[in-house]
């Protein structure tokens, strides 16, 4: 039993070195997208895509393939563990993923601003109101099926998904609060860019480090189930 103990423990200082380790690569390289933008801004002779502003822009592309591991991780600890948690966080960060590859909150909010006619209020404009009812129908049912998930779920994935709804938390402030404050000032632009922009950058750094350090946990628990089965069959 001390050693199983053992073991756990030690897979569990893995997977926290693990996730450091991704966490830290993903951050510099988000430091370095950042910096891109602000040489872009300072000298405006830098091409075309270092703006953090720019669409399909180095930034962009980065957060793309960021998502895309992270959903590819989660998908897996699914099809390992089969915790409800994982499928129900599959679905939020796929719909991220989708929606901001095919723009979809901003088509549809101008769709919405066009076809009952919102008005601006408070320094937004119309088509910023039907950006946010967009993104609140969608976050709505995307936080229900969570919410579910977490209130069936068992303690450890209650822990995952308090851990993964903080950080998404710390993403939508990022996304949408920073955004609708530099829509209202209508100054600061390269500052606020980078605190939008780039807080969504590492807040999303942060989830797939945390994804890796759970999947390479699941991964040594699974190896240590193997060695405990193997030691009992040798001992019968």
């Amino acid at each position: 039993m001390r050693i199983v103990t053992k073991r756990s423990l030690d897979g569990s200082v893995e997977a926290s070195k693990v996730g450091f380790q991704v966490a830290l690569g993903l951050i510099l390289a988000d430091l370095v997208v950042i910096a891109m933008h602000i040489v872009q801004w300072a000298t405006h002779f830098a091409p075309r895509g270092f703006s953090l502003g720019d669409d399909r822009g180095f930034g962009e592309r980065f957060q793309y393939a960021k998502l895309l591991a992270l959903v590819a991780l989660l998908a897996l600890l699914h099809r390992r563990q089969q915790w409800p948690i994982h499928a129900a966080l599959v679905l939020v960060f796929g719909y991220l993923l989708v929606d901001d590859a095919l723009m979809i909150h901003e088509r549809l909010g101008e769709h919405l601003a066009e076809r009952y006619a919102l008005s601006p209020a408070f320094g937004l404009r119309a088509v910023d109101f039907g950006e946010l009812i967009v993104s609140a129908v969608a976050g709505s049912v995307l936080l229900a099926q969570l919410g579910l998930a977490y209130w069936f779920g068992g303690s450890e994935e209650r822990v995952v998904g308090r851990n993964f709804i903080g950080l998404l938390l710390l993403l939508a402030f990022c996304g949408v609060g920073f955004d609708m404050l530099h829509i209202m000032l209508r100054a600061f632009d390269s500052t606020m860019e980078i605190l939008e922009d780039g807080g969504e950058m590492i807040a999303v750094s942060l989830m797939v480090a945390y994804a890796a350090s759970l999947h390479h946990g699941g991964s040594t628990n699974v190896e240590e189930r193997h060695r405990e089965w193997a030691a009992t069959e040798v001992g019968a």
